[in-house]
């Protein structure tokens, strides 16, 4: 009897892609978790500016408390669009795994 494929199914990739990247950037699980929650209300907070319903005062101070967060892990931040773009100590640029 043959095996049958093992689909992965989103939510399993987006837990591995987590774990992942936890351990490659030697990350506590809940400050990742942190980051995300503050990427996602950045990214908000943008949108809302960009379509005129929000204030830049409220995507700054989203913004700098993401990168409170990640500075504190070791990180220094780019915001080339909406999303950030991290980096690591030795300038690897990488981004936030995918958690949607």
């Amino acid at each position: 009897m043959a095996d049958k494929p093992v689909r992965i199914t989103d939510k399993m990739a987006t837990y591995v892609a987590f774990a992942r990247f936890c351990v490659t950037y030697k990350t506590h699980p809940t400050d990742l978790a942190r980051m995300v929650t503050l990427a996602r209300r950045a990214y908000q907070a943008g949108v809302r500016y960009a379509n005129g319903a929000g204030r830049h005062e409220a995507l700054d101070a989203a913004k700098v408390r993401f990168e409170s967060v990640a500075r504190s892990n070791g990180f220094t931040t780019h915001w080339p669009g909406l999303w950030p773009r991290l980096y690591a100590a030795d300038g690897t640029g990488f981004s936030l795994p995918d958690t949607r």
